[in-house]
């Protein structure tokens, strides 16, 4: 779920809004994808058999370790620099 200003999500809305969860860095379109991803496979896991379910851990390993390797930026500091850039182009509109 996004912030007011619509620039940054805020919040992970899970279980149809019975669980949410506010996000302390900036995550991506493409972070939420993988953890879509990582979420359908460990219920598929839950419910296959043992040849499927070995396959799928591998894959739910690599996506995590995906997910885990960027650098994110903490949503306190986005605000400051968009705060930041929002002032230097009011001074360059004036």
């Amino acid at each position: 779920m996004a912030d007011e200003g619509k620039i940054y999500f805020s919040r992970l809305v899970c279980d149809g809004g019975e669980l949410i969860i506010p996000l302390t860095h900036v995550v991506t379109h493409q972070d939420l994808e993988i953890a879509q991803k990582v979420r359908t496979l460990l219920n598929m896991t839950l419910c296959d058999g043992d040849k499927q379910k070995q396959a799928h851990l591998t894959n739910i390993d690599s996506l995590l370790k995906k997910l885990f390797s960027f650098k994110r930026l903490s949503v306190d500091i986005f605000v400051k620099l968009e705060a930041l850039r929002e002032e230097e182009e009011s001074k360059n509109t004036a």
